[in-house]
C-alpha cells in the first residue's frame, strides 16, 4: 500500500510468471516504483508454487485463472482500494492468465502484460503464431486500455511481432520496449555489470507501467 494515502487508491493485481514467485525483483520493483507513485500493488504466488515438491500449472491454466479471479475478489472487498481502477497484470505465463481474467470481467479497468508469449523462438519474426490469437486474441478489440511490454531481445516476444500484434489491434493499446531478454537480463554480460543492467531494467519496465496508470487512469 502507498505510505500515507487515506482515500481509495488504484490498484494493480500482478500475476507471477510460471517458475516466478511474489519476491522476484522485478515483482519487488514493481510494487516499489508503483506505491511511490500512489497505486497499491497486490502479489501472490500460484498455488502449485507453495508446494513440496513444487507442482505444474494446469494444462489449460484454468485453476490459475481461479486464483487470478479470486485475488481480484479480494481485492475488491478492500475499502481502500479503488474497484474502478482495478487493473490486472501478468508477466509470461501470467501474462495468458491476466489476458483470460480481462476478458471475462469488463469491470476491470485496464491490463499490463509483461513479456508476452507472442512469438516462438527460433521462428521468423512477423509470422502468425497460435500463440498470439490463442492467448491473447480477445485483447485486440477491447477498448479498455492496455499496455504490453516487453525486451528488446526477448525470443517470446520479439519487438517486431509486438508492434505488429499492437497495431492490428485497438488504439487504446500501448507497447513499450526495453532493454534485455525473457527476464529482462542483458545476455552476454556477467557479475556487477549484469545485475546493474538488470535493475535498470527493472526500473524503467517499473516506471512505464506507473505512467500508463497515470495517464491511462489519472
Amino acid at each position: 500500500m502507498p505510505a500515507g494515502r487515506q482515500d481509495p487508491v488504484p490498484t494493480l493485481v500482478l500475476a507471477p510468471g510460471a517458475s516466478y514467485h511474489l519476491r522476484k525483483p522485478l515483482m519487488d520493483r514493481l510494487a516499489r516504483v508503483l506505491c511511490e507513485r500512489g497505486i497499491a500493488v497486490l502479489r501472490f504466488n500460484w498455488a502449485y508454487l507453495d508446494v513440496t515438491p513444487k507442482g505444474a500449472p494446469s494444462d489449460d491454466l484454468s485453476v490459475e485463472l481461479a486464483e487470478l479471479q479470486a485475488v481480484i475478489a479480494f481485492a475488491r472487498d478492500d475499502a481502500r482500494l479503488r474497484t474502478d481502477r482495478l487493473v490486472v497484470a501478468g508477466k509470461s505465463m501470467g501474462s495468458v492468465v491476466a489476458a483470460r481474467a480481462f476478458a471475462a470481467d469488463a469491470s476491470l479497468a485496464g491490463a499490463v502484460l509483461l513479456t508476452p508469449l507472442l512469438s516462438q523462438p527460433g521462428a521468423a519474426p512477423l509470422a502468425t503464431t497460435d500463440g498470439a490469437e490463442r492467448y491473447y486474441g480477445e485483447l485486440r478489440a477491447d477498448h479498455r486500455p492496455s499496455l504490453l511490454v516487453s525486451g528488446d531481445q526477448d525470443p517470446y516476444c520479439d519487438p517486431r511481432d509486438l508492434h505488429r500484434f499492437a497495431t492490428a489491434s485497438t488504439a487504446a493499446m500501448r507497447v513499450a520496449v526495453v532493454d534485455g531478454d525473457h527476464g529482462f537480463g542483458t545476455p552476454g554480460l556477467t557479475g556487477d555489470a549484469a545485475d546493474a543492467a538488470l535493475a535498470r531494467s527493472h526500473d524503467v519496465v517499473a516506471r512505464r507501467v506507473a505512467d500508463f496508470m497515470d495517464t491511462a487512469f489519472g
